[in-house]
Parts: C-alpha cells; structure tokens; sequence
C-alpha cells in the first residue's frame, strides 16, 4: 500500500521506526509527568511495557478493539460579550466541553495520532505551510514567538492591514466525509485500513458520559455503602448505559481533548490552508492559523477581497466564519511612527495570543493577568478551606509553585518571558513579581480568617 510520499505505511521498517520513537516519547512523558491518574474505567497506565505496546500497534487487534466512552467535563471560562443594544459589555460563562478517553484508547488515539502527524509533517513542508499552520505541533516556539512574528511583519511594512478570524464552534462541526478523505488523503491511500477506520468511528461516533453523573453515582453509592471504596468497571458501565445516561454523538463533530484531536482538526483544515497561503503569497502577505483562530494581513485595497475568499474557502469545508469575532486594522508606518487603526479611523490594537500591538507600544493583555488573579483566588480558597476541614497545616509550596516566581510553568514565568522578548522596561511590566508573594500571603491570611 503505497503512498504518495514513496514509503508504503505498513511497511514493518516505517512502523517500528515509529513505534520505537513512540514507545521512548511515551515514558518519558510517564517519566516526567508522572501518569495522569483521571477517573475512568480503567486504571493509570505507568509504563508502556512490551506487552502493552504489541497490543497497541497490532492492527489486528486495533481493528476490532472497543473504545470505552468518554468522560466529558467542562471547563468554564468567563468572557466578555457586547449587548447589541445598549452596546455594553457583559461578563458571560462559556462551557469547553473537553473529552478524556480511557487511559488504555488514550495510548490507542496517541499511537495512531504519532502515524498520522509523520505524513502531516511531510505535506506541510512540501506545500509551504511549515510556518503558517502553528498549533499543536512541535516547533520550539511559544505563543509569544508567533506574536512577535506577525508584528514585526506588520511593522516592516509601510501600510498594511490586518485580517483576525474565528471559526464557529471548530471541532463541534468538523463533517465526517470530509475528515475520512482528509484521514486517506495523508496516508495516500484510496480506502482506510482496517485499524485506522476503526479509530476513525471512534472518535467521530463516540459514546460519551458527562462527569457530573459519575459524580451523582459515587455520592448516592457513598452514603449507601460509606465504607465501601467506589471502582469504576464494567457493572457500573453496564449500569450507566441502562440509565442510559450514556450519550451518543451522531451528525458531526469530534471531541476536543483526545490526543488525536488536534492532528485531525489541522488535517481537516489543509486544503483551506493551502488555498489561503496561495492568495496571500502573491499579494505579499502573511498567513497564520492557531487552530480555529487565523490571521491574515494584506494590502489594504485587498482586505475586502480576502475576507470575502476566506470565508467561501472555509466555508467549502462546511465550516463558518463568526463575524462578531472577525476584526479589521489598518497599520501605517509614515516617517518612524507606527500607527494602529481600525475601520472607523479610531486608535486601536492588535491583539494576536495573548498579546498586543498598539500604536505606542507591544504588551501582555489585560485580561491574561486578570483570568491568573481569579484563578489563584480561587485556588488558595480551595486549599486554605481543605486544609481548615482535614484540620492539617496550609501547604503552601503548591500554591507557591503554580502562582509565583518559584514555578516553572505558570503565568509569571510565562509573563517574565513575554517581557524579556518584548523587551519591556521594569516600569512599563504589568506584574509585579516583587509583589506576588506578598498577594499570595495576604489572600491565605484572609481566607483563614474567614469563619
């Protein structure tokens, strides 16, 4: 089964090579993260033994494994919305739903992701869309690198414009056909394998059970039975499905959160890249797209055209543009000032991942800082009244790490690095690092105070 790379994917040389890259990538991520211990039918997997990883790269077996459903779970965020009518802007709480698969599908969907982000890799190189499609793969660059980029694209120029799209409910209307021919598009093949198509049902006629009810199911179990440790298996599956609270995703759509998730949404958009990439290449512009999230910038005598021929290109795959997302600037360049508008000539600002060009300068968003501050309110509350009930000492290393200077992987260390390759100057930072520890000491003393 040849393809069109000159490789055939089932040929055993291709696939050990690749299963050996994934087995080493696997534990060290085990290694280095330590096994995500979620709830769900099965246990944490804490090593990708030989066994294990016979099974999963065993088309044979793949071919007719049976996926558990997904545990569905949202995660709230809190944006800000504009009233059509009074204009102003209301804080409103939007629902991500994020799926998790079992801890076994989930090594399945990684082993089959790693196939198919091998030929992906390949196709994007060879179309020129390396630079242009940047989420979800690795790259050795930060959401602050990609910014930077498009703005200083934008200032070398002496006039451009600026073209920002969202595309409506992404992966919720991702259509079946489409991603199936997309799937056998990058493998080069005229029908699915067996194994792949297997995979392919399973994440586009997925079973899915909301967490909210396992969690009704543990507490009604736990004042029955309060000595009795609650398991998941296949008596509480059995259980949930004649309930049926046991969901089924049938007209479009995948779920976002699986580890094959990602590959699939920037496999499903390559023809709507290539295309866009194409008009932009020959006007001089610049094509990026972060998942659901593009951005454009162009001529600005074009800009109406390109909107116009990116909508019916994204449309052609069954997608929509959401036009109260959709945003316009102008950018001149005249005599060493840099100048930022938008269509009604009013001072304004770009703002690209978190980051933002303004006509005086480049800096953080706002609402970046303020979504940490609510998040580690909340988190010290929750810490401080656990630690209150179990009646043990506050460990406050946690909450030190996940929102101070001594964490590795947080918003402040991500901000510290923002302003070094921004190049901000101590009096123009938005965060005090100086100060965090103190606001982290302050709100557990006020939470303990707190009957």
């Amino acid at each position: 089964m040849s393809d069109r790379w000159g490789v055939c994917l089932m040929e055993p040389i291709i696939l050990n090579q690749l299963k050996d890259s994934w087995i080493l990538k696997q534990n060290e991520l085990i290694q280095k993260r330590r096994p995500r211990r979620y709830l769900h039918f099965d246990k944490p997997i804490v090593k990708i033994t030989e066994e294990i990883a016979n099974e999963i790269t065993n088309p044979e077996l793949i071919k007719s494994h049976s996926f558990y459903p997904l545990f569905k779970s949202p995660i709230g965020n809190r944006i800000y919305k504009k009233d059509p009518k009074t204009n102003i802007k209301k804080i409103v709480w939007k629902d991500r739903p994020i799926s998790y698969p079992s801890h076994y599908d989930s090594l399945i969907y990684s082993w089959y992701t790693y196939q198919l982000e091998f030929f992906y890799e390949k196709q994007i190189k060879d179309c020129g869309l390396d630079d242009n499609v940047i989420a979800y793969r690795k790259l050795g660059k930060s959401n602050i690198d990609f910014a930077l980029e498009v703005f200083g694209f934008v200032k070398k120029k002496k006039e451009c414009a600026s073209l920002s799209l969202d595309i409506e409910g992404f992966y919720d209307n991702l259509d079946f056909d489409i991603l199936k021919n997309s799937w056998k598009n990058n493998l080069g093949v005229k029908s699915l394998p067996d194994d792949h198509f297997n995979v392919f049902k399973s994440i586009t006629r997925y079973s899915y059970i909301r967490r909210r009810e396992i969690i009704k199911l543990k507490k009604s179990i736990a004042e029955i039975y309060p000595n009795k440790k609650f398991i998941l298996n296949s008596k509480t599956l059995d259980f949930l499905r004649d309930n049926k609270k046991i969901k089924k995703n049938k007209a479009k759509g995948i779920p976002q959160g699986t580890p094959i998730s990602c590959v699939l949404a920037n496999l499903y958009m390559l023809p709507s890249d290539k295309a866009i990439l194409n008009k932009i290449n020959n006007l001089g512009g610049l094509y990026r797209r972060y998942s659901d999230d593009i951005i454009i910038i162009c001529p600005q005598n074009k800009l109406a055209e390109i909107e116009s021929f990116a909508k019916e290109t994204i449309q052609g795959l069954k997608l929509k543009i959401q036009d109260s997302k959709t945003e316009k600037r102008l950018f001149k360049n005249n005599d060493n000032k840099f100048i930022c508008i938008d269509e009604d000539d009013k001072n304004s600002r770009l703002n690209y991942l978190g980051i933002v060009l303004s006509s005086d300068d480049t800096y953080l968003r706002h609402k970046g800082y303020a979504k940490f501050e609510r998040k580690m309110t909340k988190f010290i509350y929750k810490k401080v009244e656990e630690a209150k009930e179990l009646k043990i000492p506050i460990f406050k290393r946690k909450i030190y790490e996940r929102f101070s200077s001594f964490g590795k992987q947080n918003y402040v260390s991500y901000a510290k690095r923002a302003y070094k390759k921004i190049n901000i100057s101590h009096s123009k930072q938005q965060i005090n690092f100086n100060r965090i520890m103190k606001k982290i000491n302050k709100k557990i003393s006020k939470v303990k105070s707190k009957k």
